[in-house]
């Protein structure tokens, strides 16, 4: 598939316009008062401006005939016309700035309002661009921040940063598991552009991706939730091999139906779901595996963390599950940690011990003794450490770095 892919730089111009109706004179009033307000009350007013900034996006046909009244925002279309965004800097005191942003698709009519804290001074300003990136099946429209001249915010795929929202403010309704198949077919657009191999997709909310760009490696998952409290899992992993080549490789969740997870080997497209947040990749003799670190909500009553193992066949296929995990003489093939849904559990490496470390778990009482939605953390710590090929289980171990 060719494609190509260009920069598409806006300068900004504002025009002097006659005065606009009763809704921009409020929402323009709503803007003065929160701007004007104190830290605590930025923060506390936050949700409720960001839903007047949508309710006033959305209902405008053309954001540039505001640009007197709105002379402290950006505004801007894309070039095809199909987004269209507004954004500006919220200043405080004493805490980071926010970059406040609007999107809106102008063909559904759709407008989400974000928020995000500037870790850099604004002196020398901001600007936004679009980026255009044409295929045969679609067109990516993507836009990028830049503070000070570098790369601040960078959203590939506007369409995608909608459908994201969407699914996090569904509560849960039939709608979630459509959003989710949409997401999937934008997402293996962009997964499959060398372009955006090694864009670590940090400009959407609600996706979990590991990039390793040495291994030539990226996952990406997500969860959703439905009202009872079950949670589902989408994965996605792209393999880089080189001259434009990109293998995508769209994982199904079975982990409800998986009989000794603990000791089960899946094969693609098979996987136990989770949200990985840490990748470890283990070189031994000739072989390069994997270890993943997860979490995953299961149900109202408990969640898990998970340690599992990736790999690929010698198809070039992921598979899931190695015999590498030693407990106490005994070997599995993934690890599942199942503790009370409204308790916390640490699980992390460890870069300066070279360990995954985690807590114990234990019952509330002896009584619960088996019943896994009854265990918690005990104040006591495990972890596993390297050797030769497998991870060795360490119990009570000494760990003041918590």
């Amino acid at each position: 598939m060719s494609c190509r892919f260009f920069v598409v730089i806006f300068l900004f111009s504002f025009v002097i316009l006659p005065v606009t109706g009763q809704q921009t004179d409020t929402f323009v009033e709503e803007w003065k008062q929160y701007r004007n307000a104190d830290d605590h009350e930025k923060n506390f007013k936050e949700i409720s401006f960001l839903r007047a900034l949508e309710r006033f996006v959305k209902n405008c046909d053309a954001l540039n005939r505001y640009a007197e009244e709105l002379n402290d925002w950006k505004i801007e279309v894309s070039e095809d016309a199909k987004f269209s965004v507004l954004a500006t800097v919220v200043s405080y005191e004493l805490r980071p700035d926010k970059f406040i942003y609007c999107i809106k698709s102008n063909d559904s009519g759709t407008a989400f309002g974000f928020s995000r804290e500037i870790n850099r001074p604004l002196d020398k300003g901001w600007t936004l661009n679009y980026d255009l990136l044409p295929l045969s099946e679609d067109t990516l429209v993507g836009l990028k921040v830049f503070v000070q001249g570098k790369l601040w915010l960078d959203i590939p795929d506007l369409n995608t940063a909608i459908l994201l929202e969407s699914l996090l403010r569904s509560g849960g309704s039939e709608s979630i598991f459509q959003l989710s198949e949409k997401i999937q077919k934008r997402l293996s657009l962009m997964m499959s552009q060398p372009e955006l191999f090694f864009n670590d997709f940090s400009g959407f909310s609600g996706l979990s991706t590991l990039l390793l760009p040495k291994e030539g490696l990226k996952i990406v998952t997500w969860n959703i939730e439905e009202r009872d409290g079950d949670h589902h899992f989408y994965g996605k992993i792209a393999i880089n091999k080189g001259e434009g080549q990109i293998n995508v490789f769209q994982l199904r969740d079975n982990f409800r139906d998986i009989s000794q997870p603990e000791y089960a080997s899946l094969q693609f497209p098979d996987w136990y779901g989770a949200v990985y947040y840490h990748v470890i990749p283990i070189h031994y003799k000739k072989d390069i595996y994997y270890t993943l670190l997860g979490y995953n909500g299961k149900d109202a009553f408990s969640k898990l963390r998970v340690i599992d193992v990736l790999y690929f066949n010698e198809k070039g296929y992921p598979n899931f599950g190695a015999s590498v995990f030693n407990i106490n003489g005994r070997l599995k093939k993934r690890l599942l940690f199942e503790y009370n849904n409204n308790a916390g559990m640490m699980l992390k490496y460890d870069e300066r011990e070279k360990k995954i470390v985690m807590d114990h778990l234990s019952p509330m009482d002896a009584v619960y003794e088996g019943y896994r939605s009854y265990y918690v953390p005990d104040l006591t710590y495990d972890a596993l450490e390297y050797r030769k090929g497998q991870w060795v289980l360490l119990q009570g171990i000494e760990y003041p770095n918590r």
